[in-house]
């Protein structure tokens, strides 16, 4: 499972999760913090993708001109690509982090919001956060043993 801004769907064996609330903005945040809390199991439910291996997180924050992203687990051509935030249409601001290692105690993390340039004068609208501790879940893969708690989120300016 995850915790995420925004809606789920779901028809028969797929989901269509459509990300991004509305937020109303002050200013642009510098950063973004959390405590975190998570285990990484190894893959034991796979429908063929991605494969095996350590399950993997993958913690995000995206602010845009008031563009959703809807993620179709029948259609990977919907999937968000961390690696193409940078030039997604609707994006001002983002940033992320995944892994595979555990942590069993409570630490604080802060991810820094990387600024488009060619979007530094548009006024932020809508916010994604999304917290998974499966980030193979597109594909319906991920571990039994995976998990995550998360508390104390929040914007720094």
């Amino acid at each position: 499972g995850n915790l995420f801004t925004g809606t789920f769907r779901i028809s028969g064996t797929n989901g269509t999760v459509t990300f991004g609330r509305d937020f109303t903005f002050t200013a642009k945040p510098k950063s973004f913090s959390f405590w975190m809390k998570n285990n990484e199991g190894t893959i034991d439910v796979n429908s063929g993708k991605p494969g095996s291996g350590t399950d993997i997180y993958t913690v995000m924050v995206i602010i845009t001109d008031g563009t959703t992203f809807a993620v179709d687990t029948n259609d990977e051509s919907t999937f968000l690509k961390m690696e193409s935030l940078a030039t997604r249409d609707g994006v001002i601001g983002y940033g992320y982090i995944s892994g595979q290692d555990s942590h069993p105690e409570w630490d604080e993390y802060t991810i820094d919001i990387i600024y488009r340039e060619d979007m530094k004068n548009v006024k932020p609208k809508k916010l994604v956060l999304s917290f998974t501790p499966s980030g193979y879940g597109d594909y319906f893969c991920g571990s039994t043993q995976s998990w995550m708690y998360v508390d104390d989120v929040r914007f720094n300016y």
